[in-house]
């Protein structure tokens, strides 16, 4: 399993910059104009900590049995989030789920 830095790198590279909606095309949707400072929405690092927290869970981490939390399924949940999310929305609430899933409320 990833490490807390590790983790932290691979969630925040380059493929989460925010769209550049003026220059066109979806091509270029997660790249940025390398004369421009890109500053990270104020929801990410809360919720990229919350996401490590749950990957962090053991096996019966509910004492009913619930699985491990899936690193793919965290990875799905944080790519769909940077495409529907504005900067200035609040962190999400993310929950465990007993099937290794996470839930985003």
């Amino acid at each position: 399993m990833a490490t807390y830095p590790q983790a932290l790198s691979a969630l925040t590279t380059s493929q989460f910059l925010p769209k550049w909606g003026s220059l066109g095309s979806d091509a270029i949707a997660f790249s940025a104009p390398e004369n421009v400072r890109v500053t990270p929405p104020a929801w990410l690092k809360p919720t990229i900590q919350s996401f490590l927290g749950l990957l962090q869970l053991p096996h019966n981490w509910d004492g009913y049995g619930a699985v491990r939390i899936q690193e793919q399924i965290v990875q799905q949940a944080l790519m769909a989030l940077v495409q529907v999310m504005d900067d200035d929305t609040p962190a999400p609430s993310v929950v465990p789920l007993s099937d290794g899933g996470v839930q985003v409320e």
